[in-house]
């Protein structure tokens, strides 16, 4: 039974953005509070569970990159497959 702050519906907002374009973390977080004019604000802390659940579920994969000497983990979308179902 879904409730109304059902951790799931997160789950559905990162994978929707991730459809669009790859992310890192405090992207995803900026993202989802710019969109709701700042109703949905998850500290990146909150995602981190989240993206590696759904890395282990086989819907999202993540590749390291190295931007302004700043090592940081990029989330994607691995197969939008899933949507078909």
């Amino acid at each position: 039974m879904s409730t109304r702050n059902s951790p799931y519906k997160l789950d559905m907002l990162v994978l929707s953005t991730l459809s669009k374009h790859d992310c890192y973390g405090y992207q995803l977080t900026q993202i989802f509070d710019e969109c709701s004019n700042g109703i949905i604000k998850p500290k990146v802390s909150s995602l981190y569970p989240i993206l590696y659940r759904l890395i282990d579920q086989g819907y999202i994969s993540s590749y390291e990159e190295t931007i302004d000497v700043e090592y940081i983990i990029i989330w994607n979308q691995k197969d939008s497959s899933f949507y078909n179902n």
